[in-house]
């Protein structure tokens, strides 16, 4: 898994898990929801990379909440 899968992934689930929708994170971020899908699919976007603050802000949680997970052991490293 790369690192932009399981930034995917990490949304993926806490959009779940906080019953947030993913167009309600793009108005909450102030991105199209074409870039969330984008981004919750694993695709690289710069764009996502600047907005992840916003992102931990969306959910209500700091960067260390929303990194501690199971999905980023999982990256290659190479």
């Amino acid at each position: 898994m790369n690192k932009y899968e399981a930034i995917g992934f990490r949304i993926n689930a806490l959009c779940k898990d906080k019953g947030i929708s993913k167009m309600r994170l793009a108005d909450k971020i102030g991105v199209s929801y074409e870039t969330i899908l984008r981004v919750t699919r694993g695709e690289k976007s710069e764009l996502i990379t600047e907005k992840l603050l916003e992102i931990f802000w969306a959910f209500e949680m700091t960067a260390a909440e929303f990194f501690r997970s199971p999905f980023f052991d999982r990256i290659d490293k190479d």
